[in-house]
């Protein structure tokens, strides 16, 4: 029984498992930054089923990113996962939520695809929206391109600034990637 749950598990899971591989070329398709760009909680909800809506709030606030930083959530899997995991997954395979195995089903691209185009662009859909950066990690590396000319993790010509109403959580999503094997792929 408990392989059969293994099973199910690996299946359903919504886990940002693979969140330090990207495909670059999924990553800038077209539509993808206009999907992204100054995507909030919310706007990520509104592609979700309604089960795990209420766990991503939660989550969002306890990971120890930003709120609406999904470059950071997305980096910060290893705190992530475990606590959308559980507070998502059915108690048949370990968890405390009610999302069916076919609203994970429906969770789970929707994750690599956000994911991965964070992963791969790093800040430059959130460059244009007026996000500050929260307060603990207001240091901010410039410079990384990251196959797009002129783009960067933080946009073209992106301005920061401290006073912004929503901050975004960079050092800690650099000090992340920075720890982590990062695998890229070009197709």
């Amino acid at each position: 029984m408990k392989f059969a749950h293994s099973i199910a598990l690996a299946a359903a899971t919504v886990s940002l498992s693979e969140a330090l591989t990207f495909n670059k070329t999924a990553a800038y398709a077209p539509g993808q930054y206009d999907k992204y760009k100054c995507i909030d909680t919310e706007g990520v909800n509104d592609m979700f089923p309604q089960c795990i809506r209420q766990c991503q709030r939660d989550v969002n606030r306890n990971d120890g990113c930003a709120y609406d930083d999904f470059a950071c959530h997305c980096a910060n899997y290893d705190v992530y996962a475990p606590l959308i995991e559980d507070c998502a997954f059915p108690p048949s395979i370990g968890g405390n939520g009610n999302c069916t195995f076919q609203e994970l089903g429906m969770i789970r691209p929707v994750v690599t695809d956000l994911c991965n185009f964070f992963n791969a662009t790093g800040y430059t859909a959130y460059a244009e929206c007026g996000y500050g950066q929260s307060g603990r990690h207001s240091k901010v590396r410039k410079g990384h391109h990251w196959g797009r000319p002129g783009w960067g993790w933080f946009g073209r010509h992106a301005h920061h600034s401290k006073g912004a109403e929503r901050g975004l959580s960079t050092k800690m999503t650099f000090d992340l990637i920075a720890g982590q094997d990062i695998t890229i792929l070009d197709q």
